[in-house]
């Protein structure tokens, strides 16, 4: 499924395992299993989707490297230096919440922490390779180091493989729960900006409402940038 499906995900699981009666100590590891298995799940049932998508997103890329548009693939990763960027000031921010968490309440679950905090590294290392990737000449290198796509990718030559079945329900699925993904991403920031008029400034709520601001922003992007693609795709039947 598309990035903007698990936002809405993680939105939404939380209100869910409360109404079932999961103590808040425990809804992190319950939720964090709970999409683990949805998205295993989903992605057996949809792999011809996902084949499909991936054989449609790395030969377009691949067409623009063999006629040498350096520049557009340049585009491309300045887009994911800009998400990479707020992904980690993000998980960054979380990370520095749970450990004032910790510090303040010993027993508290680290786990959160540990997770977060390797999210963080790894978003932080994401970000170092885009942006080595932007300063390369060669293009066989932006792709490997921009992209993880070798010039030899199994894709190159191969024929794109055929429409897969019901690729029309999951592109109306997707654009549901990107649409969803947007309006839940603006009500985080609204929630942010009231949160910021009405408490009292500390560096703790002060973290609280960048969270806000940052995780609505990304989902209201990439509910924005999935809704186009995939109406698209719709439209001129293409991948999303």
């Amino acid at each position: 499924m598309k990035t903007s499906f698990y936002f809405v995900l993680w939105i939404l699981v939380y209100p869910i395992l409360d109404l079932v009666g999961i103590s808040a100590d425990n809804s992190f590891i319950v939720a964090l299993l709970l999409i683990w298995l949805i998205s295993n799940l989903l992605n057996r049932q949809l792999r011809p989707i996902i084949y499909y998508n991936q054989a449609l997103y790395v030969g377009g890329i691949l067409r623009m490297a063999e006629r040498g548009n350096l520049e557009g693939l340049r585009k491309k990763i300045r887009n994911q230096v800009l998400i990479s960027a707020i992904t980690a000031t993000y998980m960054a921010i979380m990370t520095a919440v749970l450990i004032i968490q910790v510090i303040e309440s010993q027993n508290y679950d680290i786990i959160p922490l540990i997770i977060f905090g390797l999210i963080t590294v790894a978003e932080i290392w994401r970000l170092k390779k885009a942006l080595q990737a932007l300063h390369q000449n060669d293009i066989d290198n932006t792709l490997v180091m921009g992209f993880n796509i070798r010039p030899d990718n199994a894709f190159a030559d191969a024929p794109l493989p055929p429409r897969p079945r019901r690729y029309s329900a999951y592109l109306a699925v997707s654009t549901i729960f990107a649409v969803l993904s947007a309006l839940l991403g603006l009500a985080g920031i609204i929630i942010g900006i009231l949160f910021s008029f009405k408490i009292t400034s500390t560096p703790l709520q002060g973290m609280y409402v960048s969270i806000y601001y940052l995780y609505g922003g990304l989902a209201l992007y990439f509910g924005i940038h999935d809704t186009i693609n995939t109406l698209s795709a719709q439209k001129h039947n293409i991948a999303g």
